[in-house]
């Protein structure tokens, strides 16, 4: 059991990584490879009794608001941020994903400011969010 939660990590912050680098560079993402990553992912994790189906679905929930919030503002946040924030979920739950969420947003909060100064952000600029999701994912899993 503990070999695939291995696994799933591996996995999961390669996709996290690949899609950084697509959301850095592009600004959106590809909904086709996070729904079949987070499909493989939630299988894998009710194959070997990782998480049941509730846990899963909990856990999606929190890439599901962001992506309601999306709607809502008219993309001001990007729904592929939160359809990212729902293969967290998928593999990790409920916890995992708000966890992932909170350090991002740290994350991002203090190199805002940072970025703003140096010029490389004007105030009404957009960024690239999964990045940041990469690095609080890492944050959540080496702090347990």
């Amino acid at each position: 059991m503990q070999q695939m939660w291995y696994i799933i990590n591996a996995i999961l912050v390669v996709f996290l990584g690949v899609e950084a680098v697509v959301d850095y560079r592009h600004r959106n993402i590809s909904a086709v490879c996070a729904v079949t990553v987070l499909a493989a992912l939630a299988a894998c994790n009710l194959i070997c009794g990782n998480m049941g189906w509730k846990d899963i679905l909990c856990g999606m929930l929190p890439g599901a608001f962001i992506i309601m919030l999306s709607v809502m503002t008219g993309q001001a946040i990007g729904s592929g941020d939160g359809l990212v924030l729902m293969v967290i979920g998928a593999a990790g739950g409920v916890y995992v994903s708000v966890m992932a969420l909170m350090f991002a947003g740290t994350i991002a909060a203090v190199m805002m400011p940072a970025l703003l100064m140096a010029g490389k952000v004007k105030k009404k600029s957009t960024i690239a969010f999964i990045p940041y999701l990469l690095a609080g994912y890492v944050g959540v899993i080496l702090c347990g």
